[in-house]
C-alpha cells in the first residue's frame, strides 16, 4: 500500500506542489475512522428504541384503564337544595322567592311544587315557574304548607322548604251602626290588625271620600250627612286596609227622614160630582213631586172620585160606601213620606125650576085651557117633584097629567 501510495502522490505532486498535504493529512479522518459511527453505532438507536417507547405508552394506557374499571366511583346522583329552608308569610298578601340549587345533573331545572300539587292551589297557596310563592287568602287548615322543588333530570330527586301561614290583615270599623239627621254628623273609627301599615281609605257607597247627594267623610272617618234627604234611607260606609286593599270594613248610616208633605186644604165638603184642587207642599228635599191617591187608589176611580197629577178632584155622581174619602199626596223622593187631606161627600138638594114660571090664561064661562110646564132638575137632583095649583080663582080647577115627576140628575 505504501508504494501506491507513492506513486498517487509522485503522480499527483507534478502538476499542483500543494496537493500531499491535503492527501495525507485528510484521508484519514474522512474514511476510515468516520465509517464506523455513522453504519454501526447508529443503527440500533433508530431501530430499537421505537418499538419500545410504544410499549411504555401501551402500558400505561393499559393501567389507567385498569384503574378507571377497578379503582373509580360510579356517577353521584343529582343533589337539590332550597333557600331558604322555612319562612313566613302572610296570608293574602304574603310573597317568598324560593331558589332550588342542584347538583351533579345534567339538568339543573326542577319543578316546584305545594303541598304535592305541581304550581300549587287556592287553598295552599301558588308558586311560579321562577319559585316565588304568593300566600292564599286564608290560613289554611294545613299549616305549615311545603314547598317542593323536583329535579327534571330525576324525579326521584327532591327537597322541601316549610311555609307557615300567618293571619291575614284584619280590618273592623265601629259603630257598625247609627242613625244621622241630615246635615249632621258621625264619627267612625278603623281598627287594623296584623299589619304595620293601620291606615285606612274611607268611602260612602262606593264612592271615595263619598259625594254631596250622600253625604262626605273625612280622612279621619268623620261622615258629614246630606243636606237634602237623597231618597235612599239607608248609606254604607266602607274602610279599606293600605296595608291590603282587599280586606275592608263596613258600617251603616240611617239617615232620619226630615222630608214632610203637606196638603191644603187638609179637609173639605164637597158634593157629588163637585171638583176641587188641592196643593201639596214638599219639604226636606229638592224633589217636589208626588204622587196622587184617592181612597190608597193612584189617581182614583169612578167609584171614590178620581183627582189628577195636578191634584183637581172630581167627586163621584153617586155616593160611595163611606162618604168621607182621603186624598194622599206621596212624595217621589221618599215614597214612605205622604201628606193627606179629607173629603167629605154630601148629596146635592134637591133643586128644580117650572117654566114658564109665569103664565096667565083668560076663560070663559064652561071653557077650559091646557097649558104645557118643563121640569128641570138640579144637579144631583133624586127624587119626584109632585105638581098642585095654588091660588085659583073660585069654581076653578086645575089638574096636571102626570101629577108628578120622579127622576134623578147627573
Amino acid at each position: 500500500m505504501s508504494r501506491r501510495c507513492i506513486t498517487d502522490r509522485a503522480l499527483r505532486s507534478r502538476p499542483r506542489s500543494a496537493a500531499p498535504p491535503r492527501l495525507r493529512s485528510a484521508a484519514p479522518p474522512r474514511l476510515r475512522p468516520a465509517a464506523p459511527p455513522r453504519l454501526r453505532p447508529a443503527a440500533p438507536p433508530r431501530l430499537r428504541p421505537v418499538p419500545s417507547i410504544c410499549a411504555a405508552l401501551a402500558v400505561v394506557v393499559a393501567l389507567a384503564l385498569l384503574l378507571a374499571a377497578c379503582g373509580s366511583d360510579p356517577p353521584a346522583d343529582p343533589v337539590i337544595t332550597i333557600a331558604p329552608a322555612a319562612a313566613s308569610v302572610q296570608a293574602d298578601i304574603g310573597r317568598q322567592a324560593f331558589v332550588a340549587t342542584v347538583q351533579n345533573a345534567s339538568n339543573p331545572g326542577v319543578v316546584w311544587r305545594v303541598n304535592g300539587v305541581v304550581g300549587g292551589s287556592a287553598d295552599a297557596g301558588f308558586i311560579s315557574p321562577q319559585g316565588v310563592y304568593s300566600a292564599p287568602a286564608a290560613v289554611p287548615a294545613k299549616n305549615p304548607v311545603t314547598v317542593t322543588a323536583v329535579s327534571m333530570d330525576n324525579p326521584a330527586v327532591t327537597a322541601n322548604a316549610a311555609v307557615t301561614i300567618t293571619p291575614p290583615v284584619g280590618v273592623a270599623v265601629t259603630p257598625a251602626a247609627v242613625t244621622v239627621a241630615l246635615k249632621n254628623e258621625a264619627q267612625f273609627t278603623a281598627v287594623v290588625s296584623n299589619a304595620v301599615n293601620t291606615g285606612v281609605t274611607w268611602a260612602v257607597n262606593g264612592v271615595t271620600g263619598g259625594a254631596a247627594a250622600t253625604g262626605t267623610i273625612s280622612a279621619t272617618g268623620l261622615y258629614t250627612a246630606p243636606a237634602v234627604f237623597p231618597g235612599l234611607a239607608q248609606i254604607t260606609i266602607t274602610a279599606t286596609s293600605l296595608a291590603d286593599p282587599k280586606q275592608s270594613a263596613g258600617a251603616t248610616v240611617n239617615l232620619a227622614n226630615t222630608v214632610a208633605v203637606s196638603v191644603s186644604p187638609a179637609q173639605v165638603n164637597l158634593q157629588l160630582g163637585a171638583s176641587q184642587t188641592f196643593t201639596a207642599t214638599v219639604t226636606g228635599t229638592t224633589n217636589t213631586a208626588v204622587v196622587w191617591s184617592v181612597d190608597g187608589l193612584q189617581g182614583g176611580d169612578g167609584a171614590v172620585g178620581v183627582i189628577s197629577a195636578q191634584g183637581v178632584y172630581t167627586a163621584p155622581n153617586a155616593m160611595p160606601a163611606s162618604p168621607t174619602v182621603t186624598i194622599t199626596a206621596g212624595s217621589v223622593a221618599d215614597p214612605a213620606v205622604t201628606g193627606a187631606a179629607t173629603v167629605t161627600l154630601s148629596v146635592a138638594p134637591n133643586t128644580f125650576s117650572l117654566s114658564p114660571a109665569t103664565a096667565t090664561l083668560t076663560l070663559g064661562k064652561a071653557q077650559s085651557a091646557a097649558l104645557a110646564y118643563q121640569i128641570t132638575a138640579g144637579a144631583g137632583f133624586n127624587g119626584t117633584v109632585q105638581l098642585t095649583a095654588l091660588g085659583l080663582p073660585p069654581n076653578v080647577t086645575a089638574r096636571f097629567a102626570p101629577p108628578s115627576v120622579t127622576g134623578a140628575a147627573a
